[in-house]
């Protein structure tokens, strides 16, 4: 079996979330990508924004430890995925996801070279009018992100 660990995160700017079409499966998705070695998943998802649309994000961190100073000299406390999400890519092939929610302070996109040049950021009533285009869990993960910034999910 090949099992990778991965990253998906959906980037949020004005009650819009970020969408690209994925260069090799050719669908809909978050921006993200495999974690490298020694790499923590939320140095990933950074590298990931950074790298598939050229934005500097902030990741939704709702770990109500840190208010509490439980760093120590020799310790932090990661900042969790808001999801982890387990995937059969194909026969023998498996993801385990961990999803994240962020902001970005910008709208304007720069992805690098020889990434996807087809990112928009999308409305939750656009999200609603191509659902039927989207994977369930995109469609979900994309519409609460929007509302976790919003204010409207306090459970994400």
């Amino acid at each position: 079996m090949n099992r990778h660990f991965t990253v998906s995160v959906y980037v949020v700017n004005n009650s819009r979330v970020l969408l690209h079409r994925h260069k090799k499966a050719q669908i809909l998705l978050p921006v993200g990508g495999h974690i490298k070695p020694n790499e923590l998943p939320e140095e990933a998802a950074r590298r990931e924004a950074l790298e598939e649309a050229g934005i500097t994000i902030e990741l939704c961190d709702i770990d109500s430890l840190k208010q509490h100073n439980v760093d120590t000299e020799r310790e932090k406390v990661l900042i969790n995925p808001v999801h982890t999400v387990w995937g059969e890519i194909e026969a023998g092939h498996e993801h385990i996801d961990f999803v994240f929610y962020a902001k970005s302070v910008t709208d304007e996109l720069k992805p690098e070279e020889n990434e996807s040049d087809v990112l928009r950021w999308y409305s939750e009533e656009e999200l609603t009018q191509i659902k039927d285009f989207l994977l369930k869990d995109v469609y979900y993960m994309a519409k609460e992100a929007i509302q976790v910034y919003r204010g409207e999910n306090k459970d994400a």
